[in-house]
């Protein structure tokens, strides 16, 4: 598997490495002007650094971070002219003679403009934000008054978990099947009290779920206001998660209802304890 994949990657035209141009440590390390050339002599894309087809044709949609015109950021210049200047002021050192590297050469003050305007650029684009589709839940217990437990809907797991600290606390009563800890929990809605359901899960000492960093961003409740049934009011502040619902108990969480008001935003899901909030945004 992994000897066929490398086979497929394309052989440098610089360095005879397999892998594409971008990657290229000797094109990394070249002034942009020589990476011009290159690009020149070498038949490839300036957009997309590929070769096999010219700008023209380049499907790629993809534009310089620097000024959004159809090249790669790469061989980014300031100026029709800097490309000559930099070459002029190469040759001026070869004369010279004077033995100062590719990295001195770049230590230039229109390269260092560059690199200033580039991430100037950069700190002004979108911050992304990930939501994950977290709820809140009553556990009803035998034992005493219910209690709040925040869930996470996951898909991508086969099996629901249920956190040991929550059942012990809990004093939920467990079975062991070959050499594995399960329990039962009963779930309730918060919007709807009449919805209940029983779900079954392995209990687990920790869970390895990475929660997406806390956003302060008050704009982005705003925009899920109108939502009064949200399963998450603070689905934009991540924190413990106590029950993971998988796959194996999904069918019984979810219902028919989605809201997507556009692709940069997350998509909304209806589920029986509300709205649950998840994927990217871009803010």
């Amino acid at each position: 598997m992994g000897k066929s994949s490398t086979s497929s990657t394309p052989k440098c035209r610089i360095c005879e490495e397999r892998h594409f141009l971008k990657h290229c440590p000797k094109f990394q390390r070249m002034p942009v002007s020589e990476r011009r050339k290159v690009i020149r002599e070498k038949g490839f894309c300036f957009n997309c650094l590929c070769t096999a087809h010219t700008r023209s044709w380049c499907p790629s949609r993809q534009k310089c971070m620097v000024c959004q015109q159809n090249h790669h950021t790469m061989v980014h210049t300031d100026d029709k002219s800097s490309g000559t200047k930099q070459q002029n002021r190469n040759a001026h050192f070869k004369t010279k003679g004077n033995g100062r590297s590719d990295s001195a050469l770049r230590e230039t003050p229109v390269a260092s403009s560059r690199q200033k305007h580039l991430n100037e650029r950069l700190s002004r684009r979108p911050t992304m934000h990930v939501f994950l589709p977290t709820a809140l839940a009553r556990i009803v217990t035998s034992t005493g008054p219910k209690k709040k437990a925040r869930l996470l809907l996951s898909s991508g797991e086969a099996q629901t978990v249920v956190l040991k600290e929550l059942v012990e606390r809990l004093n939920v009563r467990t079975t062991k099947r070959d050499g594995k800890e399960y329990c039962c929990l009963n779930l309730e809605s918060y919007h709807d009290p009449l919805i209940k359901i029983q779900i079954h899960g392995l209990v687990k000492s920790q869970f390895h779920t990475v929660l997406p960093k806390a956003t302060n961003e008050p704009k982005l409740k705003a925009l899920y206001d109108h939502l009064t049934d949200l399963a998450d009011p603070h689905f934009f502040h991540p924190s413990n998660i106590e029950i993971i619902v998988a796959n194996d108990q999904l069918s019984k969480v979810l219902r028919a209802g989605l809201i997507q008001s556009s692709s940069n935003m997350p998509l909304v899901q209806s589920t029986i304890f509300g709205w649950v909030i998840s994927g990217a945004c871009h803010y």
